[in-house]
Order: C-alpha cells, then sequence, then structure tokens
C-alpha cells in the first residue's frame, strides 16, 4: 500500500475504534494481552496461530483487535489492506454472520463469510488471481476443517503451502474453544504457535 492510503486506513480504523468504544467497551485487558501475542507471533515468523479460549471469554473480540492490529502497523510494509481481512466458518448459520458483523468494525464487515457463502469469495479470489499481504481468520475451526470439507478444500486451494503463505504474507488464524484435531494438525507445522484467551476476572460460563 502506498504510504498516503496506509495513513488513511489508520485514520479510519482509528476513528471506528474510538466511536465503538465510547458507546459500548471493545475489548477488555485479557482480550488485548491474547490479541498482541498473536500479531508478535505473526511478526516473528509463525504464519499460523490458534486461539484457544473457553465459550463467553470473548474470542470474538480478540480476533477483531488482531485484525485491528494488523491493519494499524506502523510499518507501512507490514500493514494489511482491511479490504484483505477476512472471516471464515464451516458452519452454515446466518446467526454467526449477523452477530459476528455486529461485533466486527464496520471496514471489516463485507468479508465474514460462512460456509454457504465462500462462492461469493472464490470469485472474488478469482478476480485478484491469487492473495497476499492477507489475514485468514477461521472461527470455530474444528467444524468443517477435515481434509474433504469444503472450507478445507477452499483452502487448500488458495493457500496452497506454508511456503506461500510465508512468501505472500497470508496470515491465519485459527479459533476455537475445542480445536482438538485442527489444533494436532497446526502443530506439525514449523510456523505455528498457540494462544490461549485467558478469561477475565468477571468471567462466567453459562453453560
Amino acid at each position: 500500500m502506498k504510504p498516503i492510503l496506509c495513513k488513511a486506513q489508520r485514520m479510519q480504523l482509528e476513528g471506528q475504534f474510538i466511536e465503538r468504544d465510547s458507546i459500548n467497551k471493545v475489548v477488555y485487558d485479557n482480550q488485548i494481552t491474547a490479541a498482541n501475542k498473536v500479531v508478535k507471533n505473526f511478526m516473528d515468523g509463525y504464519n499460523v496461530n490458534t486461539l484457544i479460549g473457553m465459550m463467553g471469554s470473548g474470542k470474538t473480540n480478540t480476533f477483531m483487535y488482531v485484525s485491528y492490529l494488523m491493519c494499524m502497523n506502523k510499518d507501512d510494509k507490514k500493514i494489511i489492506p482491511k479490504d484483505n481481512v477476512y472471516v471464515l466458518t464451516g458452519m452454515s448459520d446466518l446467526d454467526w454472520k449477523v452477530q459476528t458483523t455486529k461485533n466486527f468494525l464496520p471496514a471489516f464487515s463485507q468479508n465474514i463469510y460462512h460456509r454457504t457463502n465462500l462462492k461469493t469469495l472464490e470469485k472474488k479470489w478469482e478476480t485478484k488471481g491469487s492473495i497476499s499481504d492477507t489475514l485468514i481468520i477461521i472461527d470455530e475451526c474444528h467444524i468443517g476443517t477435515k481434509s474433504d470439507h469444503t472450507l478445507s478444500i477452499f483452502l487448500q486451494r488458495w493457500i496452497k503451502n506454508v511456503q506461500y503463505m510465508i512468501g505472500n504474507r497470508v496470515y491465519l488464524l485459527l479459533v476455537s474453544a475445542t480445536p482438538a484435531d485442527v489444533l494436532l494438525d497446526a502443530e506439525n507445522l514449523n510456523c505455528h504457535k498457540k494462544v490461549f484467551l485467558k478469561p477475565s476476572s468477571t468471567y462466567r460460563d453459562w453453560e
């Protein structure tokens, strides 16, 4: 991105964050800590991270803040364009999409897809020809990510392999309370790190 576009993006996102935070607190200390760890891992060359947190601990707010930080990088060469942040899930759940969109800043709201929307994203990426300088977040990553599932096939086509991710600055954040097999697969990668979202002092397990 050109410096002038980077500056404009930072101003837009900061404005949206401040406005949203003035209405309802956007992120809490435990979520900020976890998000900072993810971003540090990304910048240190660990292009795949798994965010693990109990249900209700604020995983959505955390990965929204990861998106914000990646798009606010002070280094113009490392900044991720806001239009290159994608939130995907293997679920086919309109309520998930509505709630996730509600929790995200408006600048990110156009790139939230559940399984049945992936064809729309496919067309967008086909127009680009390839993806780079991109953050992909897989929410509820334990759903629909087996090798023969739609989401997994989709990602394999575009991400290709670890070398492609590193060379093209593609970052993948897997998110779940119970990553199970997905985590086992990810831990075979030398570019993977786990980050645990610790519950806040006010956390209550409603399940």
